[in-house]
């Protein structure tokens, strides 16, 4: 396998002669060059590493640009984990306000929308600026910039009381028996102590079917439409006259991965009044309905393809430029590439034991740092580090905050200190710092996958 950093022997720099060039039936798609007995070679303006969050809005950035794109992933990270809320700072600047707009605009596309404030289309930058406060699976409020379409109606705003005998507002929050994840009688008591207002719980059973504890088996007993005629008799007469006397009613995010927003609409005209889905807690199906859509997406439009069950284990570089990336049966060669890996939590980033005892030891802490970094920041010693496995770059972070550890990268997101790959861009969790989080995968991913497009025109092949 070699050493990070090495170059990868079978992806040794070949001539024209070492190569059978193919394309796809339809014209569509990668040139692909394959050679007996060395590995296949894929061909693509920009290749992502991961496809996360983080990797997802890169492709789409990239492709947007006009790039032909090459995303390589196992699985798909992170949105496993995912709450389907994207939190964070505030964006404060015109660029990051053109990454969350791009990210709205694109979910429209993929039929997942995202805003805040109650959700409205019109105006995504004014939106991400206000945000929205939504209740949490503990019960408490937690503040968002941007919530899927199937959380709007839960902005504490549109239920809670506005303190008049008219308007005492109101929550019903309705648990599943086979789901023991989103216990309702909590989720409720919580939300009364928290807010102040009216709340109550029910707990209904969805069958057999449903087996135990395992939310993406529900959500595909909600995308079976005959299963859902059923369950929406039986919940109109279960909880309809009581659904009624509250503003919203809050459900498991479980409503299918496909046909979510017909099972809300449905829903709603059934029991009479707002329906919304609470955040996810792993695994999160609002994280997997992402993916899927996002991934639907990108290839339909004919600019993306995906390589998934593909770790990642290698690269080939030449001076300052890396010229593929290997899993060891495919190079994947490309003219820029887009880190997107996840850092320790993602597997991105590697702890080795000697690592792990000597940032656990003590003493001798580690000074806080960042990701990015400006070249003088004090360095790590040698072997007390996590490790990045592909390219040997160099980490930084605090002690056994695993989260704050992440690839050093300067102004333009490529890895710093000077002397690593210049066509090499970090997105995502990757970076590090003191609170990765969804914005930051989303304004990362898009500022990667446009400068990893805009490599294309020099040129590495």
């Amino acid at each position: 396998m070699g050493r990070p950093g090495a170059p990868l022997r079978p992806c040794r720099r070949p001539g024209a002669a070492d190569f059978r060039p193919t394309r796809p039936r339809g014209g569509g798609g990668p040139v692909i060059a394959v050679k007996t007995g060395v590995l296949r070679v894929v061909d693509y303006d920009v290749v992502v590493i991961g496809s996360g969050l983080a990797g997802l809005v890169a492709a789409a950035a990239a492709a947007a640009a006009g790039a032909r794109v090459g995303v390589v992933a196992e699985s798909f990270g992170g949105l496993a984990m995912w709450s389907g809320l994207v939190s964070g700072e505030v964006p404060a600047g015109d660029e990051e306000l053109d990454a969350v707009r791009f990210f709205v605009e694109f979910g429209v596309r993929c039929g997942l929308e995202y805003g805040g404030c109650g959700g409205g289309r019109g105006e995504e930058g004014e939106a991400a600026r206000k945000g929205m406060e939504v209740l949490s699976v503990s019960g408490r409020p937690v503040r968002c910039l941007l919530a899927p379409e199937t959380a709007w109606a839960g902005d504490l705003r549109n239920w809670a009381s506005s303190g008049t005998e008219a308007d005492d507002g109101g929550l019903l929050v309705v648990g599943f028996t086979e789901l023991e994840d989103y216990p309702a009688a909590v989720i409720a008591g919580q939300a009364a102590a928290e807010t102040g207002a009216r709340t109550a719980h029910r707990t209904v059973s969805l069958g057999r079917a449903a087996g135990r504890g395992l939310g993406v088996r529900i959500a595909g007993l909600f995308d079976d439409p005959a299963w859902f005629e059923g369950f929406l008799e039986t919940s109109c007469r279960v909880l309809g006259r009581e659904a009624r006397r509250f503003r919203a009613v809050a459900l498991p995010p479980v409503l299918g991965l496909f046909r979510f927003r017909s099972n809300l609409e449905a829903l709603r005209g059934s029991l009479g009044t707002a329906v919304f889905e609470l955040p996810a807690v792993p695994p999160s199906v609002p994280g997997m309905r992402f993916w899927r859509l996002w991934r639907w997406r990108l290839e339909a439009d004919g600019r993306t393809s995906f390589h998934l069950g593909r770790r990642v284990i290698e690269a080939d570089t030449d001076g300052d430029r890396c010229l593929a990336v290997s899993d060891g049966l495919t190079a994947y060669r490309a003219a820029a590439f887009v880190l997107a890996t996840g850092g320790v939590a993602g597997r991105g980033l590697e702890v080795p034991p000697e690592a792990f005892f000597r940032l656990s030891e003590p003493t001798g802490a580690l000074r806080p740092e960042q990701a990015r970094g400006d070249g003088g920041s004090a360095r790590t010693e040698e072997g007390a580090a996590p490790v990045e496995p592909i390219f040997g770059l160099e980490t930084c972070g605090r002690r056994t905050d695993w989260l704050s550890w992440g690839v050093r990268v300067d102004d333009f997101w490529r890895p710093c200190p000077a002397g690593g790959p210049v066509n090499v861009f970090v997105a995502g969790w990757q970076l590090g710092g003191p609170e990765p989080d969804a914005l930051l995968s989303i304004t990362s991913g898009w500022r990667a996958g446009k400068a990893a497009a805009d490599c294309r025109e020099e040129g590495t092949l």
